[in-house]
């Protein structure tokens, strides 16, 4: 059984007896999708493998809209190199403390659009292209909380497996009682019990029954000098 916006809504109201006072209950609902989602990597956010191009001349290059959590950014090729870097090793290569890079690197960073304060994620990249290259960076990532808005149908579903649904009711119920009573109990006191539940441990339960068995890395792999495995880098 899948949960619509309506069972979400429905479920805030009768959690707090009533409409929400301090925030929406459609604000409700999305924080506890985030909570939810970045409980952990759950494998129905695992998106298929994307190339990303480089832009002559340009610094950088978007990045998914739907981007949550990378877990491998390579290049392409064989023989090209690109390493993803912290801010400050990001700074001290633009400074040319490091010399010059054999290829690019990269770091994530958000940018505001100035028209809708909209965060928006890019990989800046140094040096900048001299020429475009199609399909030149390989992404492996897990996608964001899809959000729940106003423009939605009441019968549109929310991204919730199904045998992850007890789960996020209980979270659901968490976050409204939490940004509803916070003197009664806060919010991170009552996720952390949901962390602690048996209904998180079945759905973890049931989700590594789900999954197949990752194979080992194939040695040659590991001998590439960029990291074939997860980053598991939070670029949000």
């Amino acid at each position: 059984m899948s949960i619509t916006k309506a069972n979400a809504t429905d479920y805030v109201t009768e959690t707090i007896g009533g409409t929400p006072a301090v925030v929406t209950a459609l604000a409700i609902i999305n924080n506890a999708g985030r909570a939810f989602t970045n409980m952990r990597d759950w494998a129905h956010l695992r998106r298929p493998a994307t190339t990303l191009s480089l832009v002559q001349n340009q610094a950088y290059v978007d990045l998914p809209a739907d981007l949550g959590q990378i877990h491998a950014l390579t290049p392409a090729g064989l023989n090209d190199d690109f390493n993803l870097v912290t801010r400050e090793q990001f700074a001290n290569w633009q400074r040319g403390v490091y010399g010059t890079p054999l290829g690019y690197v990269g770091q994530v960073s958000q940018v505001v659009d100035a028209g809708t304060n909209a965060l928006t994620k890019r990989l800046e990249l140094y040096p900048t292209p001299s020429a475009a290259a199609a399909d030149w960076l390989r992404l492996e990532y897990s996608a964001k909380w899809t959000e729940i808005t106003t423009a939605m149908d009441d019968t549109d579903v929310l991204v919730v497996p199904e045998h992850c649904e007890p789960l996020f009711y209980e979270i659901l119920e968490a976050v409204a009682k939490g940004m509803e009573e916070p003197d009664t109990m806060t919010l991170s006191a009552r996720l952390d019990l949901v962390r602690r539940s048996s209904v998180y441990q079945d759905a973890l339960k049931q989700e590594a029954r789900d999954q197949h068995k990752i194979a080992p890395i194939p040695r040659f792999a590991r001998q590439r000098r960029y990291s074939t495995v997860d980053i598991d880098y939070y670029a949000g």
